[in-house]
C-alpha cells in the first residue's frame, strides 16, 4: 500500500513537472516574439533617421557682415533648399551672401551656390518672404522646349531680309541645351532670301530666358 501511495505521488510530481515546463515554455516565446516584434517595428526607424542627412546650422556655415544679422531666417531656408530643390546635390555652405542685384535693404535676398548630378554649379536665390509665403524653393524652370524654338525662330525672321522667307529648320541642325540657371541655348540653322532674291544659309544661336524671351542671338552665314 505505501509502495503503491509512494508510485502515485511520484506520477503526479512528473506530471506537474512536464505542466511547469510547458507553461514557462510558452511564457518564454510569447516574450521573445514579443521582443521580435519590439525591435523589427523599430529597426525601419532607425534605418530611415541614418539615411537622412544632418540639418545645417549656424556651424557649418560662413558669414560675413551681410548675412550674420540674419542667421536664424538664412539657417532656416538653407534646409529649405535642401529639401525642396532636388537638383542641388551638393550645397557650398561658404558661399552664402546677399545678393547685389536682388532685393532691397529692407527685403535682402540671399543666394548659395549649388553642384547637381552632372557637375554644373547653379546659385539658388532665396528671402525671408518664402519662409512667410510657404514658397517651395524646387529651383528655376525652364522654358518649354517648343517655346524656346519658337522664339529662336521668331528671332531669326526679324534677322533676315524678308522675313517670309524664312525656313527655319526644326529637326535636323536643330539642338538645344538647358543651363542650370533656367536659361535655355537654341542652335539650328535657316534659310532666307536675300535682297537679290537669292536664297542663302545661315546659322543662329539663341540664349531662351525661362519666360521664353530670346535675351540675345547670334546669325552667321552657314556654308
Amino acid at each position: 500500500m505505501a509502495r503503491s501511495t509512494r508510485r502515485r505521488f511520484s506520477l503526479t510530481r512528473w506530471v506537474l513537472g512536464l505542466m511547469f515546463l510547458g507553461l514557462l515554455g510558452s511564457s518564454l516565446g510569447d516574450r521573445s516574439e514579443s521582443t521580435a516584434s519590439r525591435l523589427a517595428a523599430t529597426r525601419p526607424a532607425e534605418r530611415s533617421r541614418s539615411h537622412e542627412a544632418p540639418s545645417i546650422t549656424a556651424a557649418d556655415v560662413y558669414w560675413d557682415d551681410r548675412t550674420r544679422p540674419h542667421k536664424g531666417e538664412i539657417v532656416a531656408l538653407l534646409n529649405k533648399v535642401r529639401r525642396e530643390n532636388k537638383r542641388c546635390t551638393k550645397m557650398d555652405l561658404g558661399t552664402v551672401m546677399r545678393s547685389g542685384k536682388r532685393g532691397t535693404a529692407q527685403d535682402p535676398v540671399w543666394f548659395v551656390t549649388c553642384e547637381d548630378r552632372k557637375g554644373q554649379v547653379f546659385n539658388v536665390f532665396f528671402a525671408a518672404k518664402d519662409l512667410a509665403d510657404h514658397r517651395v524653393l524646387s529651383g528655376v524652370r525652364h522654358a518649354p522646349r517648343a517655346q524656346a524654338v519658337s522664339s529662336c525662330e521668331q528671332a531669326a525672321r526679324a534677322r533676315a531680309e524678308h522675313p517670309g522667307t524664312v525656313e527655319f529648320s526644326r529637326v535636323l541642325h536643330l539642338g538645344a541645351h538647358e543651363h542650370p540657371n533656367g536659361n535655355t541655348t537654341i542652335e539650328s540653322r535657316f534659310i532666307a532670301e536675300n535682297a537679290l532674291g537669292a536664297k542663302v544659309a545661315f546659322g543662329i544661336r539663341c540664349l531662351v530666358l525661362p519666360s521664353g524671351r530670346v535675351d540675345h542671338a547670334e546669325v552667321w552665314r552657314s556654308g
